[in-house]
């Protein structure tokens, strides 16, 4: 490094110090530090070739061009060696570093720095001469910029300076005042001494700085010296290296530092690829003779590939020529399989070891870049959740584990499993299209994930619900392919589970719709567009008007009328049931307030609802505003509020009950019942359902001893009973024999406005039961059979949910409007032609042509509707 001094030392260069051509220093007795100072000093010029050839051909080539008369003895002999000069400088920088640092540094730096030195004599007298053809401010800018260009070599900002001031003096003298040529000169004078503390500065810190690892490493634990000769191979190197790799002195020594790994590596592509990308890195640093630190090498042991951190400084003679690298290492395997764990933790999941999602969907596009047809399968465990809820966590983590056994087991080398999250899984088949196999591997999936399994001593049935997409046919990207798959995953799941379908383009017409519906569910909800009817609530006995049950209506503009069993689940979904909640709450208390004070008002609450801690107050607030008093309110809630109980749900519950307010179980006896939900909430009464009720009149009927069961443990729980969907005399006569305290059905009327029920509240006389007197259909079988719906000759999926002579009722994602006819294909059985008399959402009823069915014997016109029923008066 140049002393700090006066200015003219420094304009020198340190003549006494310094190459008076190359600017790189040269020491008094030629030490390896110092030569290694010249060897970083290159470094630093390798990028500025092309850039100085470029601008000598550019700048100076067509100054010359434009001003020398053509053809011109002088310009000609300039402009070709211009284009040579230019041509060699523009050379990859790596072939000419190889062959001028062959030798000696100095001697390399000497040439590079003499080449850049002609650059400037070119660019100077191209600049001084021709002035006039560009102008003064242009030229002198071209001249600042090649200023710029040259900063790391000070000779040939030196000759370019001169060149140009002699030039101006000889033929320029006219056009550039002479302050500017001296103006010129003091910034070259400037230029030239910051440029010199600038580059030596930089490569003694760059020194300094691999120097300084090089000891850091040396004091590490598992660290080790080594030392090679000009041709790489290794001379030298500590007992530690040899511990690390486990292999004697003579497998080591004498070899090429870069076969360190050996000739022939077993491993995967991966691998061997690292392999040899870190070895020809050590031999472009080797044929550089520059300092490197940190570099990263495999080397092979006994039994394993060791990962090395090497780092090396070049050594010189006396004479300054290179002998050889000196320098340490470090063994970094344990750090390495440390970082491969992360890595394998980030992809993998904790518990199964599987694929992750972000993992799965990588190698998935993977497949679908590579244009493979890739068959996609989604699946989904069905009754997991009662398990895990039923036997606990750990048993359902242990039973996941056993899922992707049988999975990966499964699949082998047909393709790669990957878990999604929760009970979802994923499997990719390689280059398997054919539907036919794609059928037989799923049935046979669905039946080996259905299989017991047998977690600490406890065997445990579980099914499986499988999705499939084919790529690209059924999505070119992943997320269109795994969307296409999680559709008819959902057609599955709706259809019961443990089974497995193929995308269709009516599923995203279906879920299209869906999204349609619900952004139109959203704006209803902002606009007021919906309704609240009331179905009226009856005492068994004395047939006086208890209550009303207040349930949201939707007329839709294009669509008619929307079930609430269609339009309730898109609202959970879509974050919008506690706005339709609270509103279906504030119209009904205020109707309500309008009634007897007699008169009771049961709301249905979502289970949605309750993850909203605010729930009480909502409840409270439409009390208030309307008036109501809280015994008069019935809350009616499902099971499925104490799936996810939680400390909020018990505080809602007691909160409203020490207000007065009532709460009744809803759809007693289905879903996951048990009557531990009985001890959960202070219920005052239950409402058995309508599953339970439709038929219970039947001879031999199974359903008359479990609604006799529920009203007497209601009795001694001291709760009433309220039995739904009563539509026959028949069925009304049993329930009252077996004690049900109160009857909600088509039997007492439909579903009423507020202007209906209003009118009703005002008689005092008991209410004339209406309808049949037994149902008019055909004995009815409950299955679920897989189905094929021919319509227009389309061939359809379907579910058979319940089938009679007369008639069935079907579940498909097919859009089913009434009076469309179908034909119905069920397993083993001769196809039946019908006409479909009802739609409620995924459901729809057929009437088969073979057997003549009156058409009010229809379900949905069982029941003569009127606007009010009638009343008996008193």
């Amino acid at each position: 490094m140049l002393k700090k001094g006066k200015l003219f030392s420094h304009f020198r260069l340190g003549f006494a110090k310094t190459d008076w051509l190359s600017g790189i220093r040269i020491p008094r007795q030629n030490s390896s530090d110092e030569l290694s100072y010249a060897a970083q000093s290159i470094e630093v010029l390798r990028p500025l070739f092309p850039l100085m050839g470029g601008t000598l051909l550019i700048i100076a080539g067509v100054l010359l061009w434009q001003n020398l008369p053509w053809p011109s003895v002088p310009g000609l002999i300039w402009l070709v060696t211009a284009a040579c000069l230019s041509a060699f400088l523009l050379m990859p920088s790596y072939w000419v570093m190889d062959r001028l640092c062959a030798e000696s540094q100095v001697c390399a730096a000497r040439t590079i720095c003499l080449l850049a030195a002609i650059v400037g004599a070119l660019l100077g007298s191209a600049l001084g001469a021709f002035p006039h053809a560009a102008g003064v401010p242009l030229t002198l800018g071209c001249l600042f910029v090649a200023l710029l260009i040259f900063l790391s070599f000070p000779m040939a900002e030196m000759v370019l300076m001169t060149s140009f001031a002699f030039m101006v003096l000889l033929v320029g003298r006219n056009i550039f005042p002479a302050e500017v040529v001296l103006l010129c000169l003091i910034a070259g004078i400037v230029s030239i001494w910051t440029t010199s503390r600038f580059r030596f500065s930089r490569a003694r810190m760059c020194m300094e700085l691999k120097k300084e690892r090089i000891a850091q490493i040396s004091n590490q634990r598992g660290s080790f010296v080594w030392q090679t000769d000009r041709d790489g191979v290794l001379l030298q190197a500590s007992r530690d290296l040899f511990k690390v790799l486990g292999r004697s002195s003579k497998e080591i020594l004498n070899q090429p530092l870069w076969n360190l790994a050996g000739d022939r590596v077993q491993g995967s592509h991966e691998l061997r690829r690292e392999i040899a990308f870190s070895m020809n890195v050590l031999k472009l640093y080797h044929r550089m003779q520059a300092p490197f630190g940190d570099l990263v090498v495999c080397a092979r042991s006994q039994d394993a590939i060791h990962r090395l951190a090497l780092s090396g400084q070049p050594r010189y003679d006396a004479s300054g020529r290179f002998v050889g690298f000196l320098g340490v290492g470090l063994d970094l395997t344990d750090y390495s399989n440390h970082q491969e764990l992360l890595l394998v933790a980030a992809e993998r999941d904790a518990l199964t070891r599987l694929m992750n999602r972000a993992c799965f969907n990588r190698h998935l596009e993977e497949q679908l870049q590579e244009h493979r047809a890739t068959a996609l399968l989604l699946i989904d465990l069905d009754k997991f959740k009662q398990a895990n809820d039923t036997l606990g966590h750990q048993v359902g983590d242990q039973l996941l584990r056993q899922v992707a056994e049988r999975l990966q087991m499964f699949i082998n080398s047909r393709g790669f499993v990957g878990r999604l999250g929760g009970d979802e899984f994923a499997v990719v088949l390689h280059e398997i299209t054919d539907r036919s196999r794609i059928n037989q591997l799923a049935e046979e999936l669905v039946r080996f994930l259905s299989s017991p399994y047998e977690v600490s001593g406890v065997k445990v049935s579980i099914g499986a619900a499988i999705g499939i997409a084919i790529g690209p046919e059924n999505g070119e990207t992943v997320d269109s392919l795994v969307r296409n798959a999680d559709l008819a995953l959902y057609s599955v799941k709706a259809r019961g589970g443990c089974h497995h379908r193929f995308f269709e383009a009516t599923l995203l017409e279906h879920a299209l719709q869906r999204r349609q519906l619900e952004r139109d569910l959203g704006r209803a909800i902002e606009n007021g567009e919906l309704k609240v009817l009331y179905q009226p609530i009856v005492d068994t006995q004395s047939e006086m008007l208890c209550g009303f049950e207040a349930l949201a209506f939707w007329q839709h503009e294009k669509r008619g009328e929307v079930s609430p069993d269609e339009f309730i689940p898109l609202a959970e979904a879509a974050g919008m049931i506690g706005r339709l909640g609270e509103w279906v709450l504030n119209e009904a208390c205020s109707e309500a307030a309008k009634w007897p004070a007699h008169l009771t008002l049961a709301v249905n609450l979502s289970p949605t609802q309750f993850t909203n801690p605010a729930l009480a107050s909502v409840v409270v607030r439409s009390l208030a505003r309307a008036r109501l008093a809280p015994d008069r309110l019935e809350l009616e809630i499902t099971e499925n509020v104490f799936m996810e109980e939680t400390e909020t749900t018990h505080s809602i519950l007691r909160q409203l009950h020490e207000l007065g307010v009532r709460w009744t179980l809803d759809d007693f006896g289905t879903g996951y019942s048990s009557l531990k939900y009985l001890l959960k909430a202070p219920f005052s009464k239950i409402k058995i359902d309508k599953e339970f009720v439709n038929g219970v009149s039947v001879a031999e009927s199974q359903k008359r001893p479990i609604v006799g069961t529920v009203v007497a443990l209601a009795q001694n729980l001291g709760m009433l009973t309220t039995a739904e969907g009563v539509e026959t005399c028949n069925d009304l006569k049993v329930i009252r024999d077996l004690g049900c305290d109160q009857v909600q059905g088509f039997v007492y009327g439909p579903k009423m406005t507020a202007m209906e029920a209003r009118g009703l509240t005002k008689s005092n006389a008991p209410i004339f039961a209406e309808g049949f007197k037994a149902s008019r259909r055909e004995p009815r079988m409950a299955v679920l059979r897989s189905a094929d719906i021919v319509y227009q000759g389309r061939v359809l999926p379907g579910t058979v949910r319940n089938v009679s002579s007369g008639g069935a009722m079907l579940e498909s994602a097919w859009k089913a409007s009434v009076g469309k006819r179908i034909q119905l294909h069920m397993d083993h059985d001769r196809p039946r032609s019908g006409i479909v008399r009802w739609v409620d959402g995924f459901r729809f009823g057929v009437q088969f042509d073979e057997v003549a069915v009156p058409p009010e014997a229809m379900p949905g016109r069982l029941i003569r509707k009127a606007k009010t029923p009638r009343v008996v008066n008193g």
